[in-house]
């Protein structure tokens, strides 16, 4: 429990720390839906503006339309897998490169090395602990902006 609201104090610090000016975008792709509203309203109280996709194909149109900062996406997924998802997007024209962080409860019979070598930034396994998930998509946000400047 206490785990549980030090994240969510963490939560409410870093939202504190966000200018809206500079909210970052982050689309979210995963065909659970409880786990898609959850992280919704952890990414916004974060200062994030999020979008939300229920599966690969409808993650696709989601990011051509918004252009995200980052991108959450699970592996296991209808119509389009993750992998795919990110296959595609990278070879969408843009002046950037839109960083993927994969979820999944699947741990075993996934080889991780080979999502790396898909050029995912992180894989994190489901369930997910608030302030992990928080703290890669800052480092993963952090070092684009570094890169880019």
């Amino acid at each position: 429990m206490a785990c549980f609201w030090a994240g969510y104090f963490w939560l409410l610090f870093s939202f504190i720390l966000f200018n809206a000016k500079d909210m970052k975008t982050i689309v979210a792709v995963d065909d659970n839906a409880e786990l898609l509203e959850n992280l919704s309203e952890i990414l916004g109280l974060a200062g994030y503006k999020v979008y939300t996709a229920d599966n690969g194909k409808a993650g696709l149109e989601v990011i051509a339309a918004h252009r995200p900062d980052l991108v959450i996406c699970d592996i296991m997924m209808p119509e389009l897998n993750g992998l795919e998802v990110l296959k595609i997007v990278s070879k969408l024209p843009s002046e950037k490169k839109i960083p993927f962080i994969f979820l999944s409860a699947v741990s075993e019979g996934i080889d991780r090395e080979n999502i790396i070598a898909e050029q995912a930034e992180a894989y994190l396994t489901k369930p997910i602990k608030v302030h992990d998930l928080l703290n890669v998509i800052k480092a993963r946000l952090v070092l684009e902006d570094y890169m880019h400047d």
